[in-house]
C-alpha cells in the first residue's frame, strides 16, 4: 500500500509492488461510463476484495485500524484473513500501545520495519507527554538491547519463531 515499482529477484523476475489505489484506478479506467456511477463504494469493495485474497499485506499502523480490515477483527470473527503475514512499515513512528492495533486481526507474524533516521512519533497531548508516552517502540526495544551485542540480540530475535 505504497508506491509502485518493480522488484527484481532471481526467483520471481517479474515481481512488481503495487498499491490498492492504483489497481483501482486501472479498474476503473477500464469501465465503460455506465459503471462510473457509484465509483466510491465500488473502490471500498474492491479495496477489501484485494486485502481477502492478498497472501501479504504491507501498510502502516495506523491503516490496519482502518474499517477495511474490520471483517478480520477477533472479536468480529466472521472471516480469517488469507495473510499470515503484515509487514508493517514507519514502526520508528509506533508508539508502544499501537503495535496492538495489528493484534486485533490475529494474524501469525507481524513484522515491523524501522529506520531510525526517521521522524519519531508524534504526540500532540501534553499530559501524555509528562507521562512519557512520547517513546517509541523502537526506542523502548532498543534501550533494553543496547548493552547486549549483537550476537545475542540476533539469538534472541533468531529464537521467537521457534517458541510458536
Amino acid at each position: 500500500m505504497g508506491r509502485d515499482e518493480g522488484l527484481s529477484t532471481p526467483n520471481e523476475p517479474c515481481l512488481q509492488r503495487i498499491s490498492i489505489e492504483t489497481i483501482i484506478e486501472q479498474i476503473f479506467n477500464e469501465d465503460p461510463p455506465l459503471l462510473q456511477r457509484n465509483r466510491a463504494k465500488r473502490a471500498q469493495g474492491l479495496k477489501q476484495l484485494l486485502i481477502e485474497e492478498a497472501d501479504i499485506v504491507v501498510c502502516t499502523l495506523n491503516y490496519c485500524g482502518n474499517s477495511q480490515f474490520d471483517p478480520f477483527c477477533l472479536a468480529r470473527q466472521s472471516q480469517r484473513p488469507s495473510f499470515d503475514c503484515l509487514i508493517v512499515d514507519e514502526a520508528s513512528q509506533c508508539l508502544e500501545i499501537d503495535v496492538f492495533i495489528p493484534l486485533r486481526l490475529g494474524i501469525r507474524h507481524i513484522l515491523l520495519v524501522h529506520d531510525p533516521e526517521q521522524l519519531p512519533p508524534t504526540v500532540i497531548s501534553n499530559r501524555a507527554l509528562n507521562a512519557k508516552f512520547s517513546q517509541s517502540l523502537m526506542e523502548r526495544l532498543y534501550s533494553l538491547f543496547k548493552s547486549n551485542n549483537l550476537i545475542s540480540v540476533l539469538n534472541i530475535v533468531s529464537a521467537l519463531p521457534a517458541k510458536d
